[in-house]
């Protein structure tokens, strides 16, 4: 069950889980993307990305993908922000980060939109969307989003 087989691999990656084991979750997520399954091929692009710090794995999977799905879309968006193994290009990985959001409204997305908004990355600089973003991620116990807002928000 391709479903099943990508619920393992977000079983594996969960550091908080008594399984953890990124190399099991990997495997997991290739056998579901080899099925077609879209979210498993984003979670793989993010796990070659973050873990394995393997960025053009995560491009050459990515870059002929149809962008139709939030995770893609994220990881995608990921390479452009950060510049890994294309130049940095806040302005693509803005793009691509609102495609995501468009399609799913998660909250590593208003994490990442926010943290745009914050520095002006790729649009416009607005620090009430960008608290705004950060604040529904937090509440959603995103630690990344709770970390930059009680380091950028906190005492504002």
């Amino acid at each position: 069950d391709v479903y099943a087989t990508f619920k393992l691999g977000m079983i594996y990656r969960d550091k908080e889980s008594k399984v953890y084991d990124i190399d099991k979750a990997i495997d997991y997520f290739k056998q579901a993307a080899d099925k077609g399954d879209k979210d498993a091929l984003g979670f793989l692009a993010d796990a070659y990305i973050y873990y394995q710090k393997e960025y053009k794995k995560a491009y050459d999977l990515l870059v002929d993908a149809d962008k139709d799905n939030y995770s893609i879309c994220a990881s995608y968006a990921d390479l452009f922000y950060n510049g890994y193994y294309v130049p940095r290009d806040y302005d693509e990985a803005f793009k691509w980060y609102m495609k995501s959001f468009e399609l799913e409204k998660t909250s590593t997305i208003y994490h990442r939109l926010g943290r745009c908004y914050f520095f002006g990355h790729g649009v416009k600089e607005d620090k009430a969307k960008a608290k705004e973003y950060m604040y529904i991620s937090m509440n959603e116990k995103y630690k990344p989003a709770i970390d930059f807002y009680n380091e950028f928000f906190k005492n504002n």
